[in-house]
């Protein structure tokens, strides 16, 4: 809050600080506006001319007004907060949807994996597992996958190590420390089984 005085009378009188500070100030309020510089204020705002008009002494008039003013803060206050705590559930539930349709787009996604070599189909499916987050799957896959063959695993073999490796790390936080070396991808597809995959 801030209190500024509106000089001595005609609006060429008051300063050029305070004309910043009335334009950086939405809500204004002013104590009477018989005040030849109160249509700087603006046609919003609020006049006290009501407590200027019923007091009997100007103690009165400002201790009321400081009152008013003060409950008015607080009024305001709330409603800042009560805003603000709107828009932070309204920012959570879209981070919610996003993070659930990237979910969703990544199970589509991996529905069925297809490589084509000298026009054979190859489909493998995915192995089936709650997803922790979106992001790393076909980093995983696509390394796993390359690695798998400069092992000499064949192709068939390398897509169901690739495949894994995705599972595997949709299913950890963060993701290149979620990022499993082969031994683990070995160990994990020999305890889970992989699906048949969709044409």
């Amino acid at each position: 809050m801030t209190v500024i005085g509106l000089g001595p009378g005609e609006p060429s009188f008051c300063s050029a600080k305070n004309l910043t500070l009335i334009e950086e100030h939405e809500f204004r309020y002013v104590r009477t506006t018989r005040h030849p510089s109160s249509c700087l204020l603006g046609p919003d705002v609020v006049s006290f001319d009501y407590i200027y008009e019923s007091s009997d002494s100007f103690e009165e008039v400002y201790r009321t007004i400081v009152i008013e003013l003060i409950a008015e803060a607080k009024k305001k206050a709330e409603e800042a907060k009560k805003k603000a705590e709107e828009a932070d559930l309204r920012i959570k539930e879209l981070e919610e949807e996003i993070k659930r349709l990237k979910i969703q787009a990544l199970e589509d996604e991996l529905k069925s994996i297809k490589h084509s070599q000298n026009n054979e189909e190859i489909t493998r499916g995915i192995f089936p597992v709650k997803p922790l987050k979106p992001t790393g799957a076909g980093d995983a896959f696509m390394g796993s996958l390359i690695g798998a063959l400069l092992k000499n695993y064949d192709l068939q073999k390398a897509i169901e190590i690739g495949s894994a490796a995705a599972a595997i790390v949709v299913t950890k936080v963060g993701c290149a420390p979620a990022m499993p070396d082969l031994d683990e991808v070995l160990d994990f597809m020999k305890n889970n089984n992989i699906n048949k995959g969709e044409k």
